[in-house]
């Protein structure tokens, strides 16, 4: 990940990639969208893919592409959190309705 500060400075924030990542599409996250949400299905969990010795070789070499060649007019921007509101509140009004006879 690039980013750019304010000043105009720069920091890449990546681990490196090597011959040694590897990718695979059968896993159970079959799709994330910002609005849609995640789909995950457990049925498809890979035992034990985080565990040292994994057999991964029906899984895929990736390649590393940077992100400014891919995407050269996109801009990645931090969202600015909301502030938390640190008092309690009480209720604004007590409102009392008259029943219609």
């Amino acid at each position: 990940m690039l980013i750019e500060y304010t000043d105009g400075t720069t920091q890449t924030v990546v681990t490196r990639t090597d011959d040694g990542w590897r990718a695979t599409d059968t896993g159970p996250h079959r799709a994330d969208d910002l609005y849609d949400g995640q789909t995950y299905d457990a049925r498809r969990e890979l035992t034990g893919w985080t565990a040292p010795g994994f057999d991964d070789t029906t899984w895929s070499d990736v390649e590393r592409v940077a992100f400014e060649d891919r995407y050269p007019d996109v801009r990645l921007l931090a969202y600015p959190a909301e502030r938390a509101l640190r008092r309690p509140l009480g209720p604004a009004a007590v409102v009392r309705h008259r029943r219609h006879q």
